[in-house]
């Protein structure tokens, strides 16, 4: 399903801003080492992984001010330094650079008309999908997510790391059935929500297996998963995110 970048950035914000009260740093790191290696069962080839932390940062009063502190965060994130960007109601600074693993860091944070900001920090694979073996992505993910959460924590900012785990759908679990199975027997999950547009179809899960969750109408969801089937070429593309998906799919 395609969205706009702009829909995205909203999307993340409201959504995981209510999340970032619910879930830990530890919990999601803990999700991060289970999902990767579960995803290699139903992923055929290059794996995408991200992990994302989002959470309120310090107001901030003018562009200068912002743009000052913006660099100082890109130099203690190892990231270079960048220039702001305009949004439409809101500033935009962005850096990205790789760690020396390969791992894509970026830094976004975001100034809105009333001098409150929001905070984002990722960590992706390369888009080469050159991720190596299993093990060898989720080592490379893993300590990409614990050197950038040192960084937030000597900020004052906790972390709350949103995952995400994409990649071609192997034809076994094509059938939505077979995958919601497959989701049943490895994570507990229980459906608790669906979407179909006729190309995308996307359920969300409550599972005891991972720590990361968000509440929706009254139930706490750890999971959500969506396959999307291309008109091009008829493959499936499998998205898992913990505990909502925040990138297109």
């Amino acid at each position: 399903m395609k969205r706009t970048a702009s829909f995205f950035l909203l999307l993340t914000v409201t959504v995981l801003c209510v999340w970032g009260a619910l879930a830990s740093g530890a919990g999601a790191n803990r999700d991060l080492e289970r999902l990767l290696p579960l995803s290699l069962d139903v992923i055929d080839g290059p794996v995408r992984v991200v992990v994302k932390h989002i959470s309120p940062y310090k107001p901030h009063a003018g562009e200068d001010a912002f743009l000052e502190t913006g660099r100082r965060l890109s130099e203690r994130l190892g990231l270079p330094p960048a220039e702001l960007r305009s949004g439409g109601d809101h500033i935009l600074y962005k850096a990205s650079g790789p760690d020396s693993g390969g791992i894509r860091r970026t830094l976004l944070w975001v100034m809105f008309p009333d001098g409150s900001t929001e905070l984002i920090v990722s960590a992706e694979t390369p888009e080469s999908g050159d991720t190596g073996t299993g093990g060898e992505a989720a080592s490379r993910m893993e300590a990409a997510q614990t050197k950038l959460s040192r960084v937030l924590e000597g900020m004052g900012v906790t972390p709350n790391w949103n995952v995400i785990v994409q990649g071609k759908l192997k034809a076994d679990y094509a059938a939505a059935d077979k995958l919601n199975g497959w989701l049943q027997a490895e994570l507990r999950a229980e459906a608790i929500e669906s979407y179909d547009d006729g190309r995308s179809v996307s359920v969300s899960y409550a599972s005891p297996l991972l720590e990361a969750s968000v509440q929706s109408g009254g139930r706490m969801l750890n999971l959500q998963a969506a396959v999307h089937r291309s008109s091009e070429t008829g493959e499936s593309r499998l998205t898992l995110g913990t505990p909502v998906i925040t990138t297109e799919y």
